[in-house]
């Protein structure tokens, strides 16, 4: 659907040999320092930690005041965000990009917020978090046997991922992992491309969430939601069952707080919640063996960059890692909906006049099916000195990001 990726940016004729191998050319020094571009700004000189450009005198925008600032020095910084943060208040830099991982220290931004030497522009990253349901692990491959030692199917009926949903409170995740700084997606979508209302989409109701989980055979008999509900009558699963599952993350201090307040909502509903937490680089190590990848989770919590196809994709029957594919894939919750993997696809390949229809379709499916419940994004941050918005031409500052945007995308 997106036609401009069926095209490619013609480069300068006179800076590469036409006889070139297409080898030669992806080995040349000269095009890796200086490559072409017919963009705002060009390389003027580029030295360990530091590339200084100037103004493109050419610009195809030139008469619209394009490019608006006349030089630019990228200047490599050692030190954490603490320290790039001393240096933009010493002068040393005017703008600090997101690379210091500014969401990360909450704390930190605060200061930033309340100091008058430094302002920030936050926009929402890429990355889309999420808490993904195991619904088919890998040792359901080979069929579903609970007497053989299989894990009891407690995520396979939609009921109850849609009593869990409702159950967990997105907006506290939000607020006190992030102090509200991120953004909740309604789905797959994020909340500007989405085609579904705010009441169409998933809501906190605890009481809600009791309702279903009554109806899906799940009882709390002592009538303390502090323990596990129990398995009476549920298909495929023994009587007496407890609804008790394990939560996987890594080990940073945000996922931790995001677990954290997991847990507790989900506790209020019944659901017994044991938090596993591993380094990332075990957590999401291939499988087999990785307890993600390897689909050896019940609830595991990560994120997923957005990228030019739509976010169904990653929830596509084809996508589910296991031994045949080598364990490469992306739909890790086994999730396999023929109707979803219609939708998903139609959108995917449509042109812009059909191409809401069946977006709604897809978000339609994917929320009743609940493959994953959807979180927010991360911020990316930017700050910058506070004396760029006061220069002619850089309102607030947004005139020089734009500038800077497009710069670092040519």
């Amino acid at each position: 659907s997106d036609l401009s990726r069926f095209f490619w940016k013609p480069l300068a004729s006179h800076r590469i040999d036409p006889a070139a191998a297409w080898a030669e050319l992806a080995g040349s020094e000269s095009l890796a320092v200086s490559p072409p571009s017919y963009g705002p700004s060009f390389i003027v000189s580029r030295e360990a930690g530091q590339i200084r450009l100037s103004a493109n005198p050419h610009y195809f925008d030139s008469q619209q005041g394009l490019p608006r600032v006349d030089e630019v020095i990228f200047e490599q910084l050692d030190g954490d965000a603490q320290a790039a943060f001393q240096a933009l208040q010493s002068g040393a830099c005017d703008v600090l990009d997101g690379s210091f991982g500014w969401e990360n220290d909450l704390t930190l931004l605060s200061a930033i917020s309340a100091d008058g030497t430094a302002q920030l522009l936050v926009d929402q990253g890429p990355d889309w978090w999420q808490i993904v349901f195991g619904i088919s692990p890998a040792d359901y491959d080979d069929g579903y046997n609970p007497a053989a030692g299989d894990r009891p199917d407690r995520l396979g009926d939609q009921t109850v991922r849609q009593a869990l949903a409702a159950c967990i409170d997105r907006e506290a995740m939000q607020a006190q992992a992030l102090q509200g700084w991120g953004q909740l997606w309604p789905s797959f979508m994020p909340p500007e491309a989405s085609r579904r209302s705010a009441q169409e989409g998933l809501v906190f109701d605890p009481e809600q969430g009791r309702t279903l989980l009554d109806t899906a055979r799940w009882l709390d008999f002592d009538n303390d939601p502090a323990t596990p509900r129990i398995a009476i009558n549920v298909p495929g699963i023994p009587d007496g069952t407890a609804l008790q599952v394990g939560l996987w993350v890594d080990e940073t201090g945000f996922q931790q707080e995001m677990a954290g307040i997991l847990q507790e909502s989900l506790s209020d509903c019944g659901v017994g919640v044991e938090i596993f937490s591993l380094p990332s680089q075990e957590l999401y190590a291939p499988g087999p063996e990785g307890p993600v990848f390897g689909r050896q989770f019940d609830l595991a919590l990560m994120a997923w960059a957005a990228g030019p196809e739509l976010g169904c994709r990653l929830y596509l029957d084809q996508a589910i890692p296991d031994e045949e594919n080598q364990w490469v894939g992306t739909n890790v919750a086994g999730f396999a909906q023929p109707d979803f993997d219609g939708a998903c696809a139609s959108a995917s390949l449509a042109l812009e006049d059909d191409q809401e229809m069946l977006i709604n379709e897809a978000e339609r499916i994917f929320l009743a099916q609940l493959p994953s419940v959807p979180l927010f994004s991360l911020p990316e941050v930017l700050v910058f000195s506070a004396s760029l918005s006061t220069n002619e031409g850089l309102t607030a500052g947004k005139g020089f990001f734009n500038q800077l945007e497009v710069l670092m995308d040519d």
